[in-house]
């Protein structure tokens, strides 16, 4: 048998191929070729997740980076209970390769409500909430949390990724649950914000206003301040945003993370009557007269908190809206504090009494006329009040289209005080302290707080969340109507 197959076709072909003098190196070319074939195919295919949750292949690595201003270091966010949290998540894809993405949340009692709210340029995705970063590409997600429980939720927020075809597996998708309107959640459809909301929201995103832009489109507006604070802002010369509540004409300034909306009145209450302030204070021997919100860390001095216009204020809401406090939730008034010497508003010799505002950068405009710095709706630092009535701030005059100048928006009808300081005004003898106002051209302007100037009072006002309204469409003649 062994003969015959010597004596065959085959044995002789292989024998004449494969001799001791070219056995060597065929061999070495399979080698060769198999092992480049492996090297392909993990290359293409094998993909492995580390605890970091970064995917790396032999080509390269894949990290998708989850990033939001609203999160803290752990990836999660309180809500506090009866209230919502709306905010960004921004997904990053560092690959030049897709990504298959989705978001997942988890709760530590199963009580908050959690969904994707589906607006343009945001992530669209699948039936499984699954969806696609394209290579070296961001998107952007807006979740709505709401905590409809008598206790606070605490819920963490992460992502799940793979290469196209991964059969991702997360707990508690987000973006299953989709929303066009973040304010859903409560089921009567009358409920204010909501109608707000359906009737007025276009998507702003993260664009910056810098001063009212006369083709902008009259309207609500997303905003997110640096800080990650969500809120939803009015800007424009002719909007839909009257209300009529406690006998009064209202415009709606902003609808904030939570849901409350701030209210602000359409006309004065104090017209051209008031100073800030009309008391110096002595510390260390000198009489000062200055603006702070509160700050206890500086003697009480120069502060919103006992001045002569939040005393005018607080007496307008006892006689007029204290009947109505079921229907308002107490808000925290606040400006960024800083230290930066090299910024506008610094008056060096009354260091460390003085302290100093972003707000000052955020009203001069460089040479490209836009915004130093951007306007912000965080608290930030410890001098800060909280009330159930008190003024718009200088940042919320920016953020609505105001600013420094002549500007055109639906809040100019008369002169009158914001509640944000701008700094201390040494060139006067008794060195008064300057605060902002609004002037009759639009523009936010400073100026000492004591003496002649006199400045009219528009009080603002926050509504909760779940206030119904009974009528109207948010138009001049026919307001939305809070009974």
């Amino acid at each position: 048998m062994k003969e015959k197959y010597k004596k065959s076709k085959i044995y002789k072909v292989l024998h004449k191929t494969v001799s001791p003098k070219n056995g060597y190196l065929i061999a070495l070319v399979v080698v060769t070729l198999f092992s480049l074939v492996c090297y392909a195919s993990y290359a293409m295919f094998t993909v492995y997740e580390e605890h970091q949750r970064v995917l790396t292949m032999q080509a390269g690595s894949i990290q998708v980076v989850m990033n939001s201003g609203a999160l803290d270091n752990n990836d999660g966010i309180t809500v506090p209970a009866g209230e919502m949290r709306i905010f960004d998540i921004e997904l990053t894809n560092n690959a030049t390769t897709p990504v298959k993405a989705d978001i997942n949340y988890t709760t530590d009692n199963n009580i908050a409500v959690v969904k994707y709210v589906s607006e343009p340029d945001s992530v669209t995705p699948n039936n499984n909430g699954d969806f696609e970063i394209p290579a070296n590409s961001k998107v952007t997600a807006t979740i709505t949390i709401y905590n409809p429980s008598a206790s606070d939720a605490n819920v963490t927020i992460s992502n799940d990724y793979g290469l196209p075809n991964a059969n991702l597996i997360g707990e508690n998708t987000v973006l299953v649950d989709i929303a066009s309107n973040p304010f859903d959640v409560y089921n009567d459809s009358n409920i204010l914000v909501k109608k707000v909301y359906d009737t007025g929201v276009m998507k702003l995103g993260n664009k910056i206003p810098n001063g009212f832009q006369s083709n902008e489109v009259n309207g609500l507006y997303d905003y997110v301040d640096q800080y990650g604070t969500k809120t939803y802002v009015y800007r424009g010369t002719d909007v839909n945003n009257y209300v009529s509540f406690a006998g009064l004409t209202w415009r709606i300034l902003r609808i904030q993370e939570d849901g409350t909306i701030k209210l602000v009145t359409d006309v004065g209450v104090d017209y051209l009557n008031n100073n800030f302030n009309t008391s110096y204070i002595t510390n260390n021997g000198v009489s000062r007269v200055g603006v702070l919100y509160d700050d206890s860390n500086r003697n009480d001095i120069w502060k919103y908190r006992g001045s002569t216009v939040e005393g005018y204020v607080n007496a307008w809401y006892q006689d007029i809206m204290s009947q109505y406090s079921d229907y308002l939730v107490d808000n925290e008034y606040c400006s960024d504090e800083y230290t930066d010497t090299n910024s506008w508003g610094v008056h060096n010799q009354w260091s460390p009494f003085v302290p100093l505002y972003g707000v000052r950068n955020r009203v001069e405009k460089n040479s490209n006329n836009e915004f130093e710095w951007t306007p912000s709706i965080t608290c930030v630092s410890g001098d800060r009040i909280t009330a159930k009535a008190a003024l718009i701030t200088g940042d919320e005059y920016i953020l609505l289209g105001g600013g420094e100048g002549n500007m055109s928006n639906y809040f100019v009808n008369f002169t009158y005080w914001t509640m944000s300081p701008e700094g201390i005004n040494t060139d006067l003898n008794n060195d008064q302290g300057d605060a902002y106002y609004v002037s009759y051209d639009g523009g936010l302007y400073q100026d000492v707080i004591k003496d002649a100037h006199k400045r009219g009072v528009r009080p603002v006002v926050t509504l909760k969340a779940s206030i119904p309204i009974s009528g109207g469409s948010g138009t001049s003649s026919s307001p939305y109507v809070i009974d």
